[in-house]
């Protein structure tokens, strides 16, 4: 079974811009889902901070993972950080060694920041 693709866009702008391509895996039968980062979008209530960003990236990957599904992310920009900051616990390597399915089977950067 192929992985779900999880994308993050970058600072401004919203999960639309993934949208043409989340349609064309669909078709090939390729689940996708999408993090909305706090500190994007429409409005920013609240002055959100880059762990608003990175709990928020959490809280939408931590599902997807614990129903057992592996996942390939996809960082566009500030993501690349963002994102990589989100994914402790969940990689899949790490799972397997507690017995859980699931997890993070790989990353792809998109013009994206990785801290070192």
């Amino acid at each position: 079974m192929a992985p779900t693709i999880f994308f993050v866009p970058g600072l401004w702008e919203g999960p639309s811009v993934f949208g043409n391509v989340s349609s064309l895996l669909s078709k090939d039968g390729i689940k996708s889902e999408f993090a909305t980062l706090r500190s994007t979008g429409t409005t920013s209530p609240g002055n959100p901070s880059m762990h608003d960003d990175i709990n928020g990236i959490r809280a939408d990957l931590e599902p997807i993972v614990s129903r057992g599904d592996d996942v390939v992310l996809v960082l566009h920009s500030a993501a690349g950080f963002l994102g990589s900051a989100a994914v402790e616990g969940l990689v899949a390597k790490h799972r397997r060694e507690r017995r859980e399915n699931g997890g993070v089977i790989g990353i792809v950067f998109i013009t994206a920041g990785v801290l070192d």
